[in-house]
């Protein structure tokens, strides 16, 4: 291939309009732009999500409400699962005691 030869050995003309200024890429491109940025956004939006779920559930609550809690309101769910009160020890309390009261309380 000669002169003007592109990536896939496709050749392809540089767009500009009359007066010279260079056109937006071509459909293609900017498609896959876009699906590439919402892509990655999606995953970094899940990723996130788990850590108020992970928070909340080292403190005895479910992982699996803080996650969605998460996706729909990341940061109220960071803030609420850093809040609430741990329930791990007083489970582990009872387990221990055998009894449904609270030792410490």
């Amino acid at each position: 291939m000669g002169d003007g030869a592109a990536l896939f050995g496709q050749v392809e003309e540089e767009r500009r309009t009359s007066e010279g200024a260079r056109l937006p890429p071509n459909r293609e491109v900017l498609m896959f732009k876009t699906w590439l940025f919402w892509t990655l956004f999606t995953f970094v939006w899940v990723v996130l999500s788990t850590w108020p779920a992970r928070v909340a559930d080292r403190k005895g609550h479910s992982f699996f409400a803080f996650f969605f809690f998460g996706l729909v309101l990341w940061p109220v769910a960071l803030v609420v699962a850093y809040r609430i009160e741990d329930r791990s020890l007083d489970a582990l309390i009872k387990r221990q005691t055998g009894s449904g009261k609270s030792v410490t309380g």
